[in-house]
């Protein structure tokens, strides 16, 4: 899209946004509300192409990314979503100017499924996102509340620069047998779907992915601060002429040792049904912990994921995640993020995937509709196909003025 194009689409989304900046009472009891924002941000990348095939790779890139927030409530729905727009342009390369798209919805059914099955609840999320940069660590953002975006297959893959395509759709429902018993189920279906790319692949390039999964299973409440779950497990993969399936049971068991501190761990088995693959051990961890101003997650997390870059094939992922964030004063926050990721083909080529991803950021409001913050980033992947290592670092500082109208 050229830059003239960019630009007036980025001038009509802020007009609209602009008049619905209200919040604008609905029928009844219900009510909707619309906060749009605009930010504009700069940024240093070091690695615009995301390979180490070109040379001279780093630019300056200026953003401008209006967005509305819209919120829908009713006596029987309680709607969420969201939709940005950030134009890029780059002052070294301009032939890379692009539009992101991010667009997202959760909708709580929990007041009308329950008007049909009493003591039941169902939430149901989707989220896409269009980006020539496809993302190493992907996390779709809570909308609405809830404890966290769905697991996803972005973890740890880098792949070069390509226009990339990305749903993750999730429905999560419940089912209170007792006070002391319930039955959880989830459905997940996420793709990836790939255009043309901007430097050389390697291997086979990109492969269009699709990946359903489904689990369900029974939740005892042992104590008031102990639960245990047991759940069976289906997956199933697949790309244009190939893919797999897989089957298996975990166990988990949540504690809540006090106010400021719990955590979480899962383990079991899952098998693959199309091969005669051996079983493969699964399983994940986490541990929260808030001090005063200071809230600190690690998650650790082992599972069978399907490539999508390199090879078509299936993958052991291991996925460590620490996340510090600390309140320095009411309108001062910072934040510490840190991922580590090693994939590794189950059969075929070898193929290893290994990543290493930390940021720092701070944040400031300085009034209750400005919004400023800076951040770091820093990326490595080391990989290896078929014998042969391919990798890169990326290095990104950005500082960004955000305005809400509330």
């Amino acid at each position: 899209m050229r830059r003239r194009q960019l630009q007036l689409l980025v001038v009509l989304v802020v007009a609209i946004s602009h008049m619905c900046g209200t919040s604008i009472p609905a029928y009844g009891q219900a009510q909707t509300e619309i906060i749009p924002s605009i930010s504009v941000s700069e940024r240093y990348d070091s690695n615009v192409f995301l390979t180490s095939a070109k040379t001279d790779a780093s630019d300056y890139v200026t953003t401008i990314s209006p967005m509305v927030n819209v919120r829908r409530q009713t006596r029987l729905i309680d709607l969420n979503g969201s939709l940005l727009i950030a134009a890029n342009f780059y002052a070294r390369n301009p032939s890379l100017n692009f539009a992101l798209v991010n667009a997202n919805f959760s909708a709580s059914l929990d007041s009308l499924v329950a008007r049909f099955v009493k003591r039941t609840s169902l939430n149901v999320t989707d989220f896409f996102t269009y980006t020539p940069q496809p993302p190493a660590f992907y996390a779709p953002p809570v909308v609405g509340g809830g404890a966290g975006g769905a697991e996803n297959f972005a973890r740890g893959i880098q792949g070069v620069r390509a226009n990339s395509f990305i749903n993750v759709f999730t429905m999560n429902g419940s089912y209170l047998v007792n006070p002391a018993m319930s039955i959880l189920g989830s459905i997940r279906h996420q793709y990836m779907r790939f255009g043309s790319a901007f430097a050389p692949v390697t291997g086979g390039g990109f492969f269009n992915t699709q990946y359903f999964s489904a689990s369900v299973g029974p939740q005892f409440a042992i104590t008031t601060k102990d639960s245990v779950s047991v759940n069976a497990n289906y997956s199933a993969v697949s790309y244009v002429t190939s893919g797999y399936q897989l089957a298996g049971a975990t166990v988990g068991w949540d504690r809540k040792i006090s106010q400021r501190l719990s955590f979480g761990v899962n383990g079991g088995v899952t098998k693959f049904l199309t091969s005669q693959q051996p079983l493969q051990y699964v399983g994940s961890g986490r541990l929260s912990w808030q001090e005063r101003s200071t809230v600190t997650t690690l998650s650790v997390s082992r599972a069978v994921f399907p490539s999508f870059y390199v090879a078509s094939t299936a993958l052991v992922s291991n996925v460590v995640t620490l996340t510090v964030s600390h309140q320095f004063t009411e309108r001062l926050t910072g934040t510490a993020n840190g991922n580590y990721a090693q994939n590794q083909s189950v059969s075929g080529p070898n193929l290893n995937f290994t990543s290493y991803f930390g940021s720092l950021s701070l944040s400031y409001l300085f009034t209750k509709r400005v919004i400023g913050s800076a951040s770091y980033s820093h990326f490595v992947t080391d990989s290896v196909f078929a014998g042969e290592g391919f990798g890169f670092n990326r290095d990104i500082f950005v500082l960004t003025v955000r305005y809400e109208w509330r």
